[in-house]
């Protein structure tokens, strides 16, 4: 049985997604783990907990 490996990346307070896309595309063929990436708003003064429910659901 094959098992999938799912990896969720919220950029950081630059919310730069080249440098995570490149860091990260060799990721499925070298350990097996799939990243998504989620760009989050950090600096919008909403509470986190709504962001995560975004995301989880």
């Amino acid at each position: 049985m094959t098992q999938e490996h799912k990896v969720i990346i919220g950029p950081g307070l630059g919310g730069d997604l080249k440098n995570i896309f490149r860091l990260t595309k060799n990721w499925p063929e070298k350990y097996g783990l799939q990243p998504i990436t989620v760009p989050i708003i950090w600096k919008d003064g909403k509470l986190f907990s709504p962001k995560l429910k975004q995301i989880t659901d």
